[in-house]
């Protein structure tokens, strides 16, 4: 909620008496968290980090003035006192703090697993040791039920991930995507009150899967079912934020990969999908399973979310660019529908930016080839600042109505 909103109506709710200044004191106290006090609780969370990376830093220089086993004493040393520290701060009540404290363990375990790799001169033949230590980051988060520790976990796995297809030729690491995919998720599902965590998780699936599809050298269109698998899955779940946390990644890509179909089908030659007897069967079971769902909490509109996953692929290289922007320019009408019927201001917001994406595609489309370059970019930026004031308008004016309504 913003504070400057919030002063600003509150006064007119004392002046119409709708609560007394004590109330709106006690309002005001319980979203103060938008407050500067905020802001300097971040502050131990990146000196945690800072910290964590001097650690490494510190491992990565070579100590050649200190014997091995003295090195990694000092790390156990930090280990121990890092997480003995955090516990005891978290106890306390200083719970930012305990973590960032906390974190510095976690990067030292790292460390120490990098310096005996060092020390014994192993030579690795896949990602194990950043899998672990992952692993480690996704205990350590749901024993402290953090979410700083959460997300360095996750990026954990993609470093992981990284180093496997980096360093052995491509080699997609399975036990770091299982990390992600089935370590992660318990926490996510714990933190049902916010919608980072499960967001987050969601990206995480849909970067490795885009990871996975590419070092398996698999169809472009392959890349539709893990993310129609991942929104199906969305809909297994009670609440409708967690529901939405972990859906949105997976439409937003389904979203963007059409729209990539509508730009770079011609000039890159038509993707690929998987064969029809394994992607066609498979996309109709997730579409059931989620309909079904949607019926049960008597949601069946927002089938129409399915539009992006439809399987225009088989159509005929000339048709499949138009059918996926038609279906493009479909989802955004119904998602800025849907905002505006239920008044909310995210789904406005994302029914605006997928609106304003699919009118630009289809400008970049079907003017680039034959209009003067600089005309191009002139009438593209006219046509996207109309098109962002109109819709921010409208925006306006629908949020002023429902307060209107609220009021009465």
């Amino acid at each position: 909620m913003s504070k400057k909103w919030l002063a600003r109506e509150g006064d007119r709710w004392v002046r119409e008496e709708l609560v007394t200044p004590d109330q709106l004191a006690r309002i005001r106290a319980l979203y103060d968290d938008g407050s500067p006090e905020r802001s300097v609780g971040v502050l131990p969370l990146l000196g945690g980090l800072l910290l964590g990376l001097g650690v490494l830093s510190f491992v990565a220089a070579n100590w050649q003035a200190l014997a091995n086993e003295l090195r990694q004493a000092q790390l156990l040393a930090v280990m121990l006192a890092a997480y003995a520290a955090g516990g005891r701060l978290i106890a306390r009540g200083r719970e930012r703090l305990g973590v960032a404290i906390a974190s510095v363990g976690l990067f030292a375990f790292g460390g120490g697993m990098i310096l005996v790799h060092q020390m014994f001169h192993m030579v690795m033949y896949g990602a194990a040791t950043l899998v672990v230590w992952s692993a480690a980051g996704a205990a350590l988060a749901y024993t402290l039920r953090s979410r700083y520790l959460y997300a360095v976990a996750l990026v954990l796995t993609f470093v992981a991930q990284g180093y496997s297809l980096s360093a052995f030729g491509g080699r997609f690491s399975w036990t770091a995507f299982a990390v992600l995919a089935l370590a992660l998720p318990w926490f996510a599902l714990r933190r049902r009150e916010s919608r980072f965590v499960p967001a987050l998780w969601s990206i995480g699936i849909v970067g490795q899967t885009l990871l996975l599809v590419l070092a398996m050298e698999w169809p472009f269109g392959a890349m539709f079912v893990p993310m129609a698998l991942l929104y199906a899955v969305g809909d297994l779940l009670r609440g409708d934020r967690l529901r939405r946390a972990v859906q949105w990644p997976a439409l937003a890509a389904a979203f963007l990969f059409a729209l990539g179909i509508v730009l770079f089908a011609g000039p890159l030659g038509a993707p690929t999908p998987l064969d029809a007897w394994v992607y066609l069967p498979a996309l109709l079971a997730l579409f059931a399973v989620s309909a079904y769902a949607k019926r049960r909490r008597g949601d069946a509109l927002s089938l129409l979310d399915w539009l992006p996953f439809a399987p225009f692929l088989y159509a005929a290289p000339s048709a499949m660019p138009v059918l996926y922007l038609v279906a493009a320019f479909a989802f955004a009408l119904y998602a800025l529908l849907r905002g505006y019927e239920e008044e909310s201001r995210p789904r406005i917001n994302s029914g605006t930016a997928a609106f304003l994406l699919a009118t630009m595609a289809a400008y970049f489309k079907l003017t680039w080839a034959f209009l003067d370059k600089s005309l191009f970019f002139l009438l593209g930026g006219a046509l996207l600042l109309t098109l962002s004031w109109f819709l921010g308008r409208r925006k306006k004016v629908v949020l002023r109505e429902a307060t209107k309504e609220e009021e009465r």
